[in-house]
């Protein structure tokens, strides 16, 4: 075979470029794909985690209300003639939505003021308890201080770790004796032994949750 003929061979084996860019785009396309579900399992399997952390830097107040933003916040008060007052939402004429301290209360018509310049009376008709609270940024960074002197969590943290060690240890050592036993030797109804096995290992938990309690207050371990 000549020089030529080789040549030709190859340019006629080879992907023309168009192919080999869609190829690209393809694989571009899908690769972006996975990690965008990749993200977004992975947002939602660690924001339970990130509410727990944020909920950690709220008070008791901001956790029971229900209209609180999720960030630990705190309502808006400020100090008018020697009292604190209120600061709300208000909506005006203008469609635009102030945050203004109530200094006067009504039940059709309230006077507010604006915190940043408190010698101008603000009257604004309706009622005052259906707008909304507002809230600031304020994290308890304190709650956690709380926390470690309130509760013994060297002790807590001491338990966690024994249980799960011992937990690991024991069904480490549990699974390969069963599993050598089942894999070498022969067992008289070995079959049905082992769906009542796989039986016990598919049980939810919850379901042996009374049997558990019932069998730790039985050997006095409840309350302990």
């Amino acid at each position: 075979m000549t020089t030529m003929m080789k040549e030709r061979l190859r340019n006629a084996m080879r992907e023309p470029e168009g192919a080999r860019s869609t190829a690209r785009t393809r694989k571009l396309i899908l690769g972006g794909l996975v990690t965008m579900f990749a993200t977004i399992l992975l947002v939602g399997y660690l924001s339970p985690f990130g509410f727990m952390a944020v909920t950690s830097l709220k008070n008791i107040e901001i956790i029971s209300d229900t209209k609180a933003p999720i960030l630990p916040s705190t309502p808006e008060v400020v100090e008018i003639d020697g009292e604190e007052v209120p600061v709300l939402q208000v909506p005006l004429e203008d469609g635009e939505v102030r945050a203004l301290a109530l200094v006067q209360p009504g039940r059709e018509s309230s006077v507010f003021v604006d915190p940043a310049d408190p010698g101008t009376l603000i009257e604004w008709e309706g009622r005052w308890r259906q707008l909304d609270v507002a809230y600031s940024l304020a994290p308890q960074w304190d709650n956690y201080s709380t926390a470690w002197t309130t509760l013994d969590l060297t002790r807590i943290l001491f338990n966690t770790f024994a249980i799960a060690a011992i937990g690991v240890v024991g069904t480490l050592a549990s699974s390969i004796l069963v599993a050598y036993g089942f894999s070498r030797f022969r067992i008289p109804f070995k079959g049905v032994l082992f769906i009542i096995l796989i039986s016990t290992i598919i049980l939810p938990r919850f379901v042996t949750l009374v049997p558990m309690f019932a069998f730790f207050t039985w050997i006095g371990w409840n309350g302990t």
